[in-house]
C-alpha cells in the first residue's frame, strides 16, 4: 500500500536570543575565541526533538552587537555578521548571511531588514544548529553579550503540523 504524502504546514517563528533553547556565549568566551581572526559564536541553537526548521529566501536576520570596552558602543559598521546552520554532528555547514555589520543591524522596519542568501529552502532537522557569529578583523574585538541581541525568520514544524 502507498504511503500517502503528507504536506507540512509550518507557522511563522522569530528566533531570538531570549528564546528557551538559546545559549549566550559569554564575553569572555568570545573573547577568548580570537574574533580578530576569525569568526566566533555568540549565540547557538539546537533544533528541539519534537521540530524542524525552514529557513526560506524570503526570511530576513537583524542583529544588535555591542562591543565590551571601556565605553560601550555599538559595532562599527565594518564588523561582520554570519548565520551558521550545522547538522546534527557538527561536521558540515551551510552559511544562509554573512555580510557586514551595517547590513544586518536594522531590526525594527522589516523591509529593511537583512535577507537571507538562499536560492531555495533550508530545511533543519532536529539536533541540526544554527549558530549567530561574529568577526571583527580590526582593532575592536569584543562583545558584550548581555546588551547585543539579534532576529532570525523561519518555519516551525511540528509533526502535529502535518496536513493529511
Amino acid at each position: 500500500m502507498a504511503e500517502v504524502a503528507r504536506e507540512i504546514i509550518g507557522e511563522f517563528f522569530r528566533l531570538r536570543e531570549s528564546e528557551d533553547g538559546v545559549t549566550s556565549k559569554t564575553d569572555a568566551q568570545c573573547e577568548n575565541f580570537a574574533i580578530r581572526y576569525t569568526f566566533a559564536p555568540i549565540w547557538t541553537y539546537q533544533v528541539p526533538i519534537d521540530q524542524e526548521l525552514v529557513l526560506l529566501p524570503e526570511h530576513r536576520f537583524g542583529a544588535h552587537i555591542e562591543d565590551d570596552e571601556a565605553a560601550p558602543a555599538e559595532w562599527t559598521d565594518n564588523q561582520f555578521v554570519r548565520v551558521e546552520v550545522w547538522d546534527a554532528t557538527l561536521r558540515r555547514m551551510i552559511i544562509p548571511f554573512q555580510a557586514r555589520y551595517v547590513h544586518s543591524k536594522e531590526l525594527q522596519d522589516t523591509e529593511l531588514m537583512a535577507r537571507l542568501e538562499l536560492s531555495e529552502p533550508l530545511r533543519l532537522k532536529a539536533g541540526d544548529w544554527i549558530y549567530i557569529a561574529g568577526y571583527c578583523p580590526h582593532a575592536l574585538y569584543t562583545i558584550d553579550v548581555s546588551d547585543s541581541y539579534f532576529s532570525l525568520e523561519m518555519l516551525r514544524v511540528r509533526p502535529s503540523l502535518y496536513k493529511g
